[in-house]
């Protein structure tokens, strides 16, 4: 009963951009991850990834970023500047995608794209 709970609190983080779960799909889905790659990329536990990806992202602009950021992967016992990584490059790609109106599921599409290009 318990990890049917903790799925459902994870998967609701997932759909909800304010949460660090979101960010990390995003991440797990751009490289082609699944959630133990991700954990270990993280270089955490399943358990670690769960306890990050249920925190609120805090602001980006904020001058508290790097510090909050770094007491979650503390929580987390992650790696901080891995969680700092991923978590700007979310929003770096977030930002682009509402100032120039598209998805991010378009700059991921777009990437493939490129990616495919390449190795033409």
């Amino acid at each position: 009963m318990t990890t049917g709970f903790i799925e459902k609190a994870i998967a609701r983080a997932e759909g909800n951009e304010a949460f660090v779960g979101h960010a990390l799909l995003y991440w797990r889905d751009r490289e082609r991850l699944d959630r133990p790659e991700a954990a270990k990329l993280l270089g955490t536990s399943i358990s670690g990834y769960t306890k990050a990806a249920l925190c609120l992202i805090p602001p980006q602009h904020s001058a508290a970023f790097a510090a909050s950021v770094d007491r979650i992967a503390r929580h987390a016992g992650c790696d901080p500047y891995r969680l700092l990584s991923v978590l700007r490059d979310y929003g770096i790609e977030r930002a682009f995608a509402e100032k120039y109106g598209c998805s991010v599921g378009i700059l991921l599409a777009a990437r493939d794209n490129k990616e495919t290009d390449k190795e033409s």
